[in-house]
């Protein structure tokens, strides 16, 4: 069976999903440099009678998405980060500015403290385009299982 309808369903599955995870990163300002949002590609992959759907997304996605425990991260991604972002310095208790360095060991020890927060980007995105596919993908699987159903009997009667 091809499951032709099936597949074209799934290929705009995959694109709606993609579509939404990169809208939602942009709402909720998740582009730093904006490594993630430009690896977002869907991959949809036939292998038998298992179709998968997924996305090719930069390692760190994960982190993005659920978030970090209580961890101390390294200062120069932190440094990095803050130029990408970019993140203006408040001035401290002292009224003076801190400089790059002294503004990555605050951010690092607050995260140190707390972790980040996850965006949960990806859940949401899913969930989504899942809720308004799900119908479409059992209708089209429906409909090759008939017309698989009308070609074997067309076979067998002729």
């Amino acid at each position: 069976m091809e499951f032709k309808n099936l597949r074209s369903v799934l290929l705009d599955y995959a694109i709606a999903v993609q579509n939404e995870y990169k809208d939602n990163l942009l709402l909720s300002n998740r582009l730093a440099t904006g490594e993630l949002i430009r690896s977002v590609k869907y991959q949809l992959d036939f292998e038998e009678r298992t179709f998968i759907v997924s996305l090719n997304l930069e390692e760190y996605w994960k982190w993005v998405e659920k978030g970090t425990s209580a961890h101390f991260p390294p200062l120069d991604a932190i440094r990095e980060w803050i130029k990408a972002k970019p993140i203006l310095p408040t001035p401290m208790k002292n009224g003076k500015l801190p400089t790059p360095n002294q503004l990555a060991y605050l951010i690092g020890r607050k995260i140190s403290e707390v972790g980040t927060e996850g965006s949960h980007d990806l859940e949401k995105s899913s969930k989504t385009i899942s809720e308004e596919y799900e119908e479409l993908i059992l209708e089209a699987l429906e409909k090759d299982i008939n017309e698989d159903l009308d070609q074997t009997f067309i076979m067998f009667y002729s």
